[in-house]
């Protein structure tokens, strides 16, 4: 899911990640986003304030691509990425324990199901777990950290 991914040595030798997404060309290091989605997972610091889901609304980075969550006019909670100019990739997420989760749909493509899709707050970001569209598929085990935008 999202846009086009390389690694570059830069930096002293760090890891950065260069994404172009929707005309844009963002850099960012990757081992500071794994390291923070890493100290986060001993946070106490995780308590709900506000409606329930208030902690995933907002634009989102990863090293696949950028996406969005927003809340809808009644109350839902929106998955939205543009992956390509043929994916708009879409879902209403539902809360499943600590994760929100979706079907993503291709808007593109008349809704049609794309896959899966899960996130839940970890430290300052998000972790995104993604499960493609076929029989006896298992989420991502890591996924990806996502930090806002």
């Amino acid at each position: 899911m999202g846009g086009a991914c390389c690694s570059e040595e830069a930096n002293g030798g760090q890891d950065i990640q260069t994404i172009d997404s929707q005309d844009e060309k963002l850099l960012f290091d990757t081992q500071a986003m794994f390291e923070a989605g890493q100290s986060s997972l001993n946070s106490s610091d995780t308590k709900q304030e506000g409606p329930l889901g208030d902690d995933v609304i907002g634009d989102w980075i990863t090293e696949r691509g950028r996406y969005s969550v927003m809340r809808g006019v009644n109350g839902e909670l929106t998955f939205n990425e543009q992956c390509s100019k043929t994916h708009i990739l879409s879902g209403v997420l539902v809360q499943a324990g600590e994760w929100w989760q979706t079907e993503i749909k291709n808007k593109l493509e008349g809704d049609k199901v794309y896959g899966y899709l899960r996130v839940k707050v970890e430290g300052a970001g998000l972790r995104t777990s993604f499960k493609k569209l076929t029989p006896n598929a298992a989420w991502d085990k890591n996924g990806f950290f996502a930090r806002r935008v």
